[in-house]
């Protein structure tokens, strides 16, 4: 029988968003830089005789009874891609799955689609299976989320398509950076519903990771969340005008806003700054691809 396993399932931080189209089937085309900080939420496995499934942490008890079903017919992404991997893999449910949920909920951050593909790489080590070995796994990456591949991957990447397309970015550095959410969920359903703007274009040629092209580019959801999180405004002047900022700009669908900064002093000094400021929001200092 198998032993516990845990792994990390880290923040997800898209330094730009362009929305670049609609397919027919109502699915948007996207391009974005992304990459991952040095704070994260837990997926645990144990064996099990029956599958279940628990929550646990600081934002555990934020779910509503809905999302903690781990019925076949569950909503909750986590339970979604568990099952169907073990339907795909021809594999039994006899674990139990504990999510330590640290990270806020509904907040652009990839936290449900980071905390699935954690799931879906901890089973894959629990079951010694490899992706090669599942067909049609990437399609089932993309059913569950368009984030999905991408925090699959776990490593900075410029995603395009819908979320399917990856193209890794090697040279990518270590980016000090502070995460502010105001404590209210942005759900990226609404957000998209309230995009009104016309389709921008891709980033341009040629590409970078470096801060100075970064600046450049945009967020194309900020409006739509503003009018869903009117606070996002707010958080990203009060990042901004810390000193030390490189760039503020909203990650994903909102409602998190992201600062960059040279160093580390400075920006624990603005995590510092902002929570005595706003104790009700949700500060972090953080690491963009972090080596460990």
């Amino acid at each position: 029988m198998n032993a516990a396993k845990s792994i990390l399932a880290p923040a997800k931080i898209n330094l730009y968003l362009h929305i670049t189209g609609r397919r027919d089937d109502g699915l948007h085309q996207l391009d974005s830089l992304i990459m991952f900080a040095d704070i994260a939420d837990r997926i645990e496995i144990r064996p099990s005789e029956q599958f279940s499934f628990s929550i646990e942490g600081a934002y555990g008890s934020f779910f509503q009874k809905p999302e903690l079903d781990h019925s076949k017919n569950s909503k909750n992404i986590i339970v979604k891609a568990a099952r169907e991997l073990a339907y795909l893999t021809q594999n039994s449910l006899d674990f139990s799955i504990r999510l330590t949920k640290n990270l806020p909920l509904a907040a652009g951050i990839g936290g449900g689609s980071s905390d699935a593909a954690a799931t879906i790489r901890l089973l894959l080590a629990w079951w010694n299976i490899t992706p090669q070995e599942i067909p049609g796994f990437d399609s089932f990456l993309v059913s569950l989320g368009a984030d999905v591949p991408a925090c699959m991957a776990c490593q900075p990447v410029r995603m395009s398509g819908i979320g399917e397309i990856l193209s890794p970015i090697d040279d990518s550095k270590e980016i000090h950076a502070l995460l502010v959410n105001p404590g209210k969920p942005c759900p990226t359903g609404t957000v998209f519903s309230r995009f009104q703007g016309g389709f921008g274009s891709p980033a341009s040629v040629p590409f970078s990771s470096d801060i100075e092209y970064i600046k450049k580019q945009r967020n194309d959801l900020t409006s739509a969340a503003i009018k869903t999180v009117p606070e996002i405004t707010d958080i990203l002047g009060i990042i901004s005008a810390q000193k030390g900022c490189l760039l503020s700009r909203m990650s994903g669908s909102g409602a998190t806003c992201f600062g960059l900064f040279g160093d580390k002093i400075q920006t624990h000094i603005a995590a510092k700054q902002i929570a005595r400021q706003q104790p009700h929001w949700w500060v972090r200092s953080c690491i963009l691809n972090k080596v460990v």
